[in-house]
C-alpha cells in the first residue's frame, strides 16, 4: 500500500491538466459469446491526465484492499491462513499490473502513450479529414479543367 500511495502523492504533486481521449473500461467478455463491438470514435471519452490516472489508482487501491480484506477476514474467523500466504506473493505482482504503477516507478519503458489515449478529439479529426478529401476532390476537378483548356 505504501507504493501506491507513493504514486498517488506523485500524481497530485504533478497534477498534468493535459487533455486527451481514451476509452472506457470494456465489460469482460465472455469466451464464447458474441465478440465486442470493434471501437468507434464516439466511444472515446474526453479527460485529463490527472483525473484518468487518479481514478486508475484509486481502482487498483481498492481491488488490493479487497484482495487482502477477504483473506484476513477468513484466516481470523475461519483459521484458514493459506490466503494470506497466497496474497504475500500476489501484492508485488499487482503492482506490475498497474500500468499507473509501472508510470511512476520507472518501469514502462520508452512507451510515451501508455493508456492508449488520443491527444487530440477524435471527432474533430474525422470531421477534418472529410474536409480535406472534399477539398482534394474539387482541386482534382479543377485541375482536369485546366487540363482541358490545354489541349
Amino acid at each position: 500500500m505504501a507504493v501506491y500511495y507513493f504514486v498517488w502523492v506523485s500524481i497530485q504533486s504533478k497534477k498534468d491538466d493535459k487533455k486527451i481521449w481514451v476509452l472506457p473500461k470494456k465489460p469482460p467478455a465472455l469466451p464464447f459469446g458474441p465478440q465486442p463491438e470493434p471501437t468507434k470514435k464516439e466511444d472515446y471519452q474526453a479527460t485529463t491526465y490527472f483525473e484518468h490516472e487518479s481514478k486508475l489508482i484509486k481502482d487498483a487501491a481498492s481491488q488490493i484492499l479487497m484482495g487482502c480484506l477477504i483473506p484476513l477476514f477468513m484466516s481470523w474467523k475461519y483459521n484458514i491462513h493459506m490466503g494470506i500466504f497466497i496474497q504475500a506473493f500476489m501484492l508485488p505482482l499487482g503492482l506490475f499490473d498497474s500500468v499507473v504503477c509501472m508510470k511512476y516507478l520507472g518501469l514502462n519503458g520508452t512507451k510515451e502513450k501508455i493508456y492508449d489515449e488520443l491527444l487530440s478529439d477524435p471527432m474533430i479529426e474525422d470531421s477534418d479529414k472529410k474536409d480535406n478529401k472534399s477539398e482534394k476532390k474539387e482541386a482534382i476537378k479543377s485541375n482536369e479543367g485546366d487540363m482541358n483548356k490545354i489541349d
